[in-house]
């Protein structure tokens, strides 16, 4: 009995020695964490696109196309676009290279990662900093030609009988960003001509530049403007003036900025009475305002404003006013209805001494193409 009691003993702590070890047991996620965790990996998310996470949890996929004033704007893969507040973007991550301005450091190149506030440049050097320092981020273009926005509109009316008439207006607007700058030109024109008689036959020509360097604030050193209109007496005027603007809005739908500064003014006329100076010049103070408000997702209206006080001698208090109506027919072409309003406080007298009239008015109808 003593040998069958010591051979089960030693039967039963063998087969302990033998059991497999117990597995350390994994620690387990909290139920919001395994849902982040489950969240993102069923996403698919194409490395090679942008994407971004909203505060609600929601996540976008498709294309940074600038950050300026605190607003995102980026092209959705299904929603197209869309203007986002910064304060609104947990998460933000870019498959390209950006241009980044940043406060305090300039301009920095390379793919942009946000968390929360916590954004980091990864490029040729890597570089931290937080939210409030982002200025404006910027595609960077592999051509010159990918840097510009532009877009041409022509209209034209004929009539043929008892009154022969032919009018053809034109406008070409084009638009160059960068991180720290950006570039615009305009060209509006009309020709017209009733019996053979030249009834409108105006030229403008508008160059500006700013530079941005903070959230609000810009810096215009150069705005050029050039207008020839020989039935209001004047041959050649030209402007330059250097403004200081600041961004009043800057919303989903809206935006709008303002310009103040000093100019100089020189006007060429036609013709002048005998005796009096062909030439004219005078310093004055010029204000701009621009204006961009999306009326639907497919109707935009636009303003801009140049107002001059300048002496009698040049014309006085003068402006130009356009205002525009453009209605998407496809991604690339647009009905455009301009209203154009100039004004001239003191109109210089021809060599007749007929003075021109203070108001010049134009409307036109036309096709817009996005290039």
């Amino acid at each position: 009995m003593r040998y069958l009691v010591l051979l089960l003993v030693t039967g039963l702590c063998f087969q302990a020695s033998a059991a497999p070890p117990s597995q350390a047991t994994e620690p387990k996620l909290s139920y919001s964490q395994q849902f982040q965790q489950d969240y993102f990996s069923a996403l698919e998310l194409d490395d090679k696109k942008d994407w971004l996470q909203l505060d609600s949890g929601e996540v976008i996929q498709g294309e940074v196309e600038e950050l300026y004033q605190k607003a995102l704007l980026f092209d959705s893969d299904e929603l197209g676009d869309l203007t986002i507040d910064m304060k609104d973007i947990r998460r933000l991550r870019t498959a390209k290279r950006y241009q980044v301005n940043l406060r305090g450091l300039g301009v920095v190149m390379g793919r942009l990662m946000i968390d929360q506030d916590k954004v980091t440049i990864i490029g040729e050097h890597t570089h931290y900093t937080n939210k409030i320092d982002l200025i404006s981020v910027y595609q960077v273009a592999e051509r010159e030609a990918d840097r510009w926005q532009n877009k041409a509109a022509l209209s034209a009316n004929i009539a043929r009988g008892n009154t022969n008439t032919l009018e053809i207006n034109g406008k070409i607007l084009s638009e160059r960003k960068t991180a720290l700058s950006r570039t615009s030109a305009s060209y509006l024109g009309v020709i017209s001509a009733s019996n053979s008689e030249t009834t409108a036959r105006n030229h403008r020509l508008t160059l500006s530049h700013d530079l941005y360097k903070f959230h609000d604030w810009f810096f215009r050193p150069l705005l050029a403007d050039v207008y020839h209109a020989p039935l209001k007496n004047i041959r050649l005027q030209s402007q330059l003036a250097s403004q200081v603007g600041y961004i009043v809005l800057e919303q989903d739908e809206i935006e709008w900025e303002l310009a103040v500064g000093p100019s100089w003014q020189r006007t060429r006329f036609d013709e002048v009475d005998q005796g009096s100076s062909s030439t004219e010049s005078s310093f004055g103070v010029s204000f701009s305002s621009r204006l961009e408000y999306d009326l639907s997702r497919d109707i935009e209206f636009n303003h801009d404003y140049q107002m001059t006080l300048t002496q009698r001698k040049v014309g006085g208090y003068q402006h130009h006013n356009l205002f525009n109506l453009a209605i998407d027919i496809t991604d690339d072409l647009d009905l455009d209805i301009d209203f154009i309003w100039d004004y001239t406080q003191y109109p210089t007298a021809d060599a007749d001494g007929i003075s021109p009239k203070k108001n010049d008015y134009r409307l036109a109808f036309g096709i817009g193409l996005d290039f």
